[in-house]
Parts: structure tokens; C-alpha cells; sequence
């Protein structure tokens, strides 16, 4: 899963995993971030997802970090917002009042390219990533995380023998080990809801779990 990956996916437009609603969880379970109007929330491997809007329309500032300029164009043209692009050293950065993406790897991005995070919404960056990089996504979190920042953390488990992802499972136990040491950790939502995800059925894969944690 290394970037040229992602892009390719992007310029082929092979992208499967966009949801073309606001995701159920984030609807339900958004007032557990406990942010206030205004405060900045990450979105880890955005996309061009709706979500982003969503979180907006609540009051709240967005960042996500995206490694397509076409997904970070594609989110301001889909919801018709008025942007500048400005290239720094190493980052593009699309920018309008209240969504800011940053166009880059996820791993070069530092807290100092960023504002003050007051809380995350991870739906899709830690299930796109290999066991390897998620011990290092979880590291790259905690250290751009504010002090008491919450992120609400979505994530599926299955059978690991019946796909090899992306989204790859992410277990219960994996969660925790990740980020039991920089985080409180709750799970809000554990759900079986194979019956309602026919494209998992066509992969073979016999349980599917959704799940929806609460880290501070």
C-alpha cells in the first residue's frame, strides 16, 4: 500500500471505498469528539469524502490530508466551495474558510503544518493501512493530537484469512495495543453486519463487524 498505489487508484478512478452519503457512525456518534464551533478536526486520508462537509456544517473547522490533488480538487468542485491552491515546501495546500486539505504523504505531514487539532475522525486511513504502517500512524497521531483532543475512530473486523484488505481488520486487540498508551480508549458501536454488505460477500468474507471507538 505504498503511495504510487493510492494515486493510481485515484487517476484509474477505482474508487470503491467513497461513500456517497454521510457516514451512518459519524452522524450518530459526532457529539463524542467534544469540540467546540470552531475548533480544527483532522480527517486522516480524506478523499473527497462527504464527511468533511458534515463535520463543517456543525460548526467546526476541517483538515484533511489527502496524498491525490484529483480526491482534494474533486471535494471542492462536488461541493462547490471557493478555493486557493498554495504550494509550500513539501505540501500543497487547498484552502477556502472552512475546510482546509493538505496534499501530501500522511507521514511528512508535522504538527507544525497543521493548526492546533482539537479532534479526529478516522473512517478510512487506519483500515487502508498495513499492520507496519498502522504502528506508525498510530505513533504520527499521538504526536499531532492535542492534550485531552478526542478522535472518533471507525473500523471493520473480519476474518483475516478470507481477504487481504484494503480496508484490511482491524481487531479489537490490535486497537488497543496500538493505542492504549497514548490514548482512553471506548468502544461506542460493535455491530455483525455482514447481511448488509453484499460487496464483502463477494470477497468471500463470512463476518464482518463495523466498529466505533472514542480515544482521548
Amino acid at each position: 500500500m505504498d503511495t504510487e498505489f493510492w494515486k493510481k487508484r485515484w487517476q484509474d478512478e477505482q474508487i470503491g471505498w467513497h461513500a456517497h452519503e454521510t457516514n451512518k457512525h459519524l452522524q450518530r456518534f459526532v457529539s463524542s469528539l467534544n469540540a467546540s464551533v470552531g475548533d480544527w478536526t483532522l480527517v486522516p486520508l480524506c478523499g473527497k469524502s462527504l464527511d468533511m462537509d458534515f463535520l463543517a456544517s456543525q460548526g467546526r473547522k476541517v483538515v484533511g490530508i489527502e496524498l491525490s490533488p484529483i480526491a482534494c480538487r474533486a471535494f471542492f468542485a462536488e461541493t462547490q466551495r471557493p478555493y486557493e491552491e498554495r504550494v509550500t515546501e513539501s505540501l500543497v495546500l487547498f484552502e477556502s474558510d472552512d475546510v482546509i486539505l493538505v496534499c501530501g504523504d500522511i507521514f511528512s505531514v508535522r504538527s507544525c503544518d497543521l493548526p492546533l487539532i482539537e479532534a479526529c475522525y478516522d473512517r478510512a486511513c487506519l483500515v487502508a493501512f498495513t499492520l507496519e504502517q498502522r504502528r506508525r500512524y498510530a505513533n504520527w497521531l499521538t504526536s499531532i493530537m492535542a492534550s485531552q483532543a478526542r478522535t472518533l475512530l471507525v473500523g471493520v473486523e473480519y476474518p483475516a484469512a478470507e481477504k487481504n484488505g484494503p480496508p484490511f481488520t482491524v481487531p479489537r486487540e490490535e486497537v488497543y495495543r496500538l493505542f492504549g498508551d497514548g490514548f482512553v480508549l471506548e468502544e461506542l458501536h460493535r455491530e455483525d453486519s455482514i447481511d448488509k454488505a453484499p460487496k464483502y460477500r463477494e470477497w468471500g468474507v463470512t463476518s464482518l463487524v463495523e466498529t466505533v471507538y472514542s480515544m482521548t
